[in-house]
């Protein structure tokens, strides 16, 4: 039987990692977490090799989970055309509120921003770009464009809406997604719906009493 390759994106705080451990604890599976990191506009070309050799091995169930794949989905469908592509969601105030809280309200970008506004008004000219502010490798978010006499007073709460606004938005371009609540991972009966779509012969699906990495 061929065995067809996932990938799963969303915004993330919304069930990735989730995703990642529940599919991975199942037998004859290899799923794996942000394992690739790739730059939302410039992802390296060796880096995306990379992923496909891995998604197309056929001794078992591969998948990547990670909120920077969404660019290059297509791409990866060039190459394998029966990718399953799985698409997380959960309700945008629970995403921004737990951004929020995950990086204590912090917007890192936004503070330099204002940081160099007030050291320098005159280089609020060259702040043509707003990238979202989160902490870790920022290449891996959008950017988006900014108007410096006004965008640069957006608060950390309002990024994160734009930011979800914007993903799910892109997500709509694509054909073909599965999409799944990150509260489903919580149901028994919603799990087996999503290892029905990922074709996990019933013998080997496996699930977990202990979810710790998501409770809603």
């Amino acid at each position: 039987m061929l065995i067809k390759p996932f990938v799963g994106i969303g915004t993330g705080r919304c069930g990735t990692k989730s995703l990642a451990i529940l599919v991975d604890a199942c037998k004859h599976t290899d799923v794996r977490h942000e394992h690739f990191l790739t730059s939302w506009y410039d992802p390296e070309e060796s880096v995306i090799q990379d992923m496909i050799a891995f998604l197309q091995g056929d001794d078992e169930l591969r998948g990547l989970v990670s909120l920077s794949y969404l660019p290059l989905v297509d791409r990866l469908r060039k190459e394998i055309p029966d990718l399953k592509v799985i698409h997380m969601t959960r309700d945008r105030e629970k995403v921004v509120e737990s951004f929020m809280q995950a990086h204590r309200k912090i917007s890192r970008l936004l503070y330099s921003t204002r940081e160099l506004a007030e050291k320098d008004a005159n280089r609020q000219t060259e702040l043509h770009k707003w990238l979202h502010p989160l902490a870790g490798s920022w290449t891996i978010f959008p950017e988006f464009s900014c108007n410096t006499d006004t965008d640069i007073y957006i608060t950390t709460e309002e990024s994160y809406q734009m930011y979800w606004d914007f993903y799910i938005n892109e997500v709509t371009k694509l054909d073909n997604v599965f999409t799944f609540p990150m509260e489903g991972l919580n149901s028994n009966v919603e799990l087996d719906r999503l290892f029905v779509y990922l074709e996990i012969p019933e013998e080997d699906q496996v699930f977990l009493d202990t979810r710790q990495y998501n409770y809603g």
